[in-house]
């Protein structure tokens, strides 16, 4: 992944897609950064003794910490979200 002029909170909210599990930027960091993503580099390569395809995820987890230097923990955070309890189609006025 070729990524330019992204801050933390836009990583923050890419990867939260790609590993399908919310993310919370606590870094303080601010700016925006260029940076090239390849967790397919961390994979052992493929062997007759190891057909399994590897963790995609487990991938994109090490490669960001190794390429770009952040630590994604598990813990309990606020969210923010919307809940959307009804909805009408518009009347014809």
């Amino acid at each position: 992944m070729n990524i330019q002029r992204i801050g933390v909170v836009g990583l923050a909210n890419t990867l939260s897609n790609i590993l399908h599990t919310p993310l919370v930027d606590q870094t303080g960091i601010t700016g925006s950064f260029d940076f090239t993503l390849d967790p397919i580099q961390f994979a052992a390569p493929p062997s007759p003794d190891n057909p399994v395809r590897p963790d995609f995820n487990g991938l994109v987890l090490t490669a960001v910490q190794e390429l770009l230097g952040f630590k994604l923990e598990k813990k309990k955070a606020p969210l923010e979200f919307t809940i959307i309890d009804r909805a009408e189609k518009p009347s014809e006025n």
